[in-house]
């Protein structure tokens, strides 16, 4: 990740803890909704704006090609101020585009990143870009805070911004925090595309979903006990219903069943 210029010491607290349990419940409630990405992507996104205090989201796949800024499947909240077209317009690539987006596009394999708008471009640049004149601005939104999520087992990359109104304070460290955070537990939940087939971890209580998502993206059992609040006793507790219910005998042979052959795993 670039070095991104930094917020100031009075943005640097640390992240407090009931943002912790608002991100662990979030998550639940993604992995309690039907396995359909544009309504689990959609709830996130509310979901922060909340926690965030943020006034918009928005959040797709993201692909450049030939030059060309694609936005595949979009989900987005808070954006009825922008006039009927204007998104499709912006989909279609007839409106200058978000140069923070480009940015984090062109970032290297990252499984969850995260900047706010100020460590990305600077205010006299923000405040003269095009995109600032025709999609933020003229409708009453102005900073955000992006996140890039590159999801290894389908090869795609994800983009998401939450935005906030114009007049409001620039986000700051700690949303950043929270928004990478919450990335990195959520997003085996919302990364399920239309086309990547059945949802593998279908039919699991929402615990047993959240310690599968930790062992597949290769916690160690005390790592998923200090993410998920639990005792490393509860989590291997867990273990034999999981495996039963995927029908497979042990971890290795979990992660051999649901990850493509060749992926990294640690533990």
């Amino acid at each position: 990740m670039p070095a991104f210029r930094g917020c100031t010491m009075a943005d640097s607290q640390a992240v407090r803890s009931f943002e912790y349990r608002a991100m662990l419940r979030i998550v639940g409630e993604l992995g309690e909704l039907p396995a359909d990405p544009i309504e689990r992507r959609t709830h996130a996104l509310r979901s922060l704006c909340r926690l965030l205090g943020g006034a918009a989201g928005f959040f797709a796949e993201t692909k450049i090609e030939a030059g060309c800024y694609r936005i595949i499947a979009p989900a987005s909240v808070g954006l009825e101020s922008l006039p009927p077209g204007h998104l499709d317009a912006y989909f279609r690539g007839e409106l200058p585009l978000d140069p923070c987006g480009t940015v984090m596009e062109g970032l290297p394999d990252e499984r969850a990143a995260a900047a706010t708008r100020r460590e990305i471009v600077p205010d006299d640049v923000w405040y003269r870009h095009a995109h600032y004149a025709t999609t933020r601005g003229n409708f009453g939104l102005d900073d955000a805070v992006y996140a890039r999520l590159d999801d290894r087992r389908s090869g795609r990359v994800f983009g998401m911004c939450v935005i906030r109104a114009v007049g409001d304070r620039p986000f700051g460290a700690r949303q950043r925090e929270i928004l990478r955070l919450f990335n990195g537990a959520a997003a085996p939940l919302y990364r399920l595309s239309a086309g990547d087939g059945p949802d593998p971890l279908a039919g699991l209580s929402p615990r047993l979903r959240s310690v599968a998502e930790c062992f597949l993206r290769g916690l160690t059992i005390k790592e998923t006990a200090a993410e998920l609040g639990l005792s490393p006793a509860t989590v291997m507790s867990y273990s034999k219903p999981l495996y039963r219910a995927l029908g497979v005998r042990s971890r290795p042979e979990m992660l051999a069943k649901l990850l493509p052959a060749g992926e990294g795993r640690r533990g």
